[in-house]
């Protein structure tokens, strides 16, 4: 293969698949394939995946992908959920426990239990203390494990997010590294020496032996081998950080929103640190030279909600179909999407969902409609935390083909939203940062095609109607932040 024609392959290690992309340097898709994940969710809380699984997936994928494409790319990016831990044995590669997704809810005893630290927590590492984020659940893993504490300070056993996971097996054991962005998700980096926080690792009773190295998002992260091809990795971030470069660059000032099994507001602060009392302050992506920062907030169950509404309202599967009936509903049913708790500004981990205005009439159009509000008013609220107005904001993630959703948020917003015409941004984002690191460009912000936006979203909504229905969305989540829910009352008696 020539540089004159370099092809640039993305894994994109998600909660509902395993995808591998092939991309020309102008994003012109070559290949694809995808492998479903299961999700798990054994008990109230609880929400997993089957780490052979997850890596029987990726290795599917990408042998399908390059054996399509018939030659060798120029390098592998590689973008995956953050937050989800997965412990295994150094020796022998076996898991020693489920994928703790970064839905699981399991750990939050352990949070409450280092309640007295959360202000040196969020100061270290930008972070809210919950059990969303990677250690707490380390912690209940090496807790609930027979023998796992002592295993992990002899070096037995070893950590890592899904990116760790997966670079450590396609290497054979080589590879035992991680990257900024996925670090940071952890609670154990500190923002500022981007390295482990020594502090943080021992109130947390985690052996520093057990984590991996921490690179910058681009960097010569060394080879994995798939069906006998030695394939160099360049670049490794985070799903949503990806997300934000595929959909242009990341450009300082710029709100990027990503709707997935979540969703998620991304507003770049460029090369300053910022900090909000109510958002998340991390890395956007980094080399050898320099950090790009984010200010974040995340609205934790949007596809995940969905799945379950499509599941038990016998919902057409498609989003099409979706999209139809809820631009029928006349009077929608407020549905606020608190399924695995509340996100950014919130940070109410055992928040419920919860519904409003249910009649004899309402139909499952009006609970769709009710539901994709629900998620374009709390994302909204993440926006109003903001301390900087965006200069521009673009959305993107397979849930933005679902245009009641984007246009109840624009009307929320009040300003206008980009729709990204390119629907992978996260496999895009992989991909761009791989060119980086392999000399095509030198900056994310190079690549961007400049035709990548589909349709403008304009404000339509009458503004009273809007502040009206702020108000009910503001009720429900005051209702959904109860303490003693309803779900825990005996119904025996």
């Amino acid at each position: 293969m020539t540089r004159r024609s370099p092809v640039l392959v993305a894994i994109d290690q998600g909660s509902g698949s395993s995808r591998v992309l092939a991309f020309n340097r102008h994003g012109r898709l070559l290949a694809q394939a995808r492998r479903p994940l299961s999700t798990k969710a054994p008990r109230p809380g609880w929400v997993e995946h089957t780490p052979a699984e997850l890596l029987r997936g990726v290795t599917s994928a990408l042998t399908a992908v390059l054996s399509e494409l018939g030659r060798d790319p120029i390098g592998i990016g590689l973008t995956t959920q953050r937050s989800t831990i997965v412990l295994w044995e150094r020796g022998t590669g076996r898991a020693v426990s489920q994928a703790l997704s970064w839905q699981d809810r399991r750990a939050a005893a352990v949070c409450d239990q280092l309640a007295s630290s959360s202000a040196r927590i969020r100061r270290a590492t930008g972070l809210f203390l919950s059990p969303h984020y990677a250690a707490p659940k380390l912690r209940w893993l090496l807790d609930h494990i027979p023998g796992a504490q002592r295993r992990a300070e002899r070096g037995e056993l070893l950590c890592g997010t899904v990116n760790t996971f997966l670079l450590w097996h396609l290497s054979g054991g080589a590879l035992h590294v991680t990257d900024h962005t996925q670090a940071a998700r952890m609670l154990l980096m500190n923002i500022s020496t981007l390295a482990w926080d020594k502090g943080l690792c021992d109130r947390f009773g985690i052996p520093l032996c057990l984590l991996p190295v921490i690179a910058p998002t681009v960097a010569e992260f060394g080879e994995i081998t798939v069906g006998g091809r030695r394939l160099p990795v360049h670049a490794s971030i985070g799903d949503q950080q990806a997300a934000a470069i595929g959909q242009g660059g990341g450009l300082p000032g710029d709100l990027c929103l990503h709707y997935g099994t979540g969703a998620f507001a991304l507003l770049n602060t460029g090369t300053t640190l910022r900090r909000s009392p109510r958002l998340l302050s991390s890395i956007a992506w980094s080399d050898s030279s320099r950090q790009t920062y984010l200010l974040e907030g995340t609205v934790n169950a949007v596809g995940s909600g969905l799945e379950w509404l499509q599941r038990n309202w016998r919902l057409p599967k498609d989003l099409r179909s979706l999209d139809r009936l809820a631009a029928q509903s006349q009077c929608p049913t407020p549905f606020l999407p608190a399924l695995a708790g509340l996100g950014a500004p919130y940070w109410a981990p055992w928040a419920d969902g919860i519904g409003a205005g249910f009649t004899l009439s309402s139909g499952p159009g009006d609970v769709v409609r009710g539901f994709l509000e629900g998620v374009a008013f709390l994302v909204d609220r993440i926006t109003a935390a903001l301390p900087i107005i965006p200069k521009r904001i673009t959305a993107s993630g397979g849930l933005s083909d679902l245009s009641m959703l984007l246009q109840a948020q624009t009307d929320f917003f009040g300003r206008p939203i980009r729709r990204a015409r390119l629907r992978e941004t996260s496999a895009w984002g992989a991909a761009v940062l791989c060119g980086v690191g392999a000399g095509l460009w030198r900056l994310p912000a190079e690549a961007v095609n400049q035709g990548c936006y589909d349709r403008i979203f304009q404000p339509k909504g009458d503004q009273r109607v809007v502040e009206a229905k702020k108000r009910v969305w503001a009720r429900l989540v005051r209702e959904a932040c109860l303490k003693e829910r309803y779900s825990g009352v005996s119904h025996s008696e």
